[in-house]
């Protein structure tokens, strides 16, 4: 797992932000400090048939709270963010087109604690265990090189194949990782940053 901080080469006097992750980071016109982290994740290698697609799935309200079909509490374009993308020059290579915009903050606390005292092999109302997405007992550490001394943002997550062109329906149009504990990085609370979360392969540590 390798995590960097992204600079975009658009923006005002030397600032090397664009001007969307500077409005999040509460600076020009307009707009005010908000606690959000910019995330885009990416995955070197993930091997498809034709008709299936990769998509991330998290803890994080931002990233469908663990329901692989998606955020619905945002328009549905919007919601295509946690689709990645790949091309015939890219491929196996999956990433992100925008950020995901992750708010931090005591309502984030909250969800994660009770995600963690959830029954084990418990099933949501659609009948998907979430046993192994609650499990956060062996979990690798983030290295100390990446956490620093500052506050920073737990963030669980795992890629999934979507599958429902080639004609599942509901959740059974989706594989999970299922060899490896959920995949988790720390984020720096720096308001506004945005970060590359890249992983190495489908299904593997």
């Amino acid at each position: 797992l390798k995590i960097g901080k992204v600079l975009r080469e658009e923006g005002r006097h030397g600032d090397p932000r664009s001007p969307e992750a500077r409005w999040w980071a509460g600076e020009g016109e307009g707009a005010r400090a908000m606690p959000y982290v910019g995330v885009l994740f990416e995955i070197l290698k993930a091997e498809t048939l034709p008709g299936e697609k990769i998509r991330v799935a998290g803890a994080n309200p931002e990233l469908g709270a663990w329901d692989p079909r998606g955020v619905t509490d945002i328009p549905t374009s919007e919601a295509d963010l946690l689709l990645l993308k790949t091309g015939s020059l890219r491929y196996p290579n999956w990433s992100m087109s925008a950020p995901a915009w992750i708010k931090f903050g005591e309502e984030v606390e909250e969800e994660r604690e009770e995600l963690k005292q959830a029954p084990e092999g418990s099933l949501d109302s659609d009948g998907l265990s979430t046993t192994d997405s609650l499990d956060s007992d062996s979990l690798d550490k983030t290295p100390e090189a990446v956490l620093g001394d500052g506050k920073t943002m737990d963030i669980r997550y795992k890629f999934i194949k979507d599958m429902r062109q080639l004609g599942g329906g509901g959740l059974f149009g989706f594989q999970w990782e299922s060899k490896i504990s959920n995949r988790r990085v720390a984020l720096p609370l720096e308001p506004g940053s945005i970060w590359l979360v890249s992983s190495q392969s489908w299904d593997s540590d």
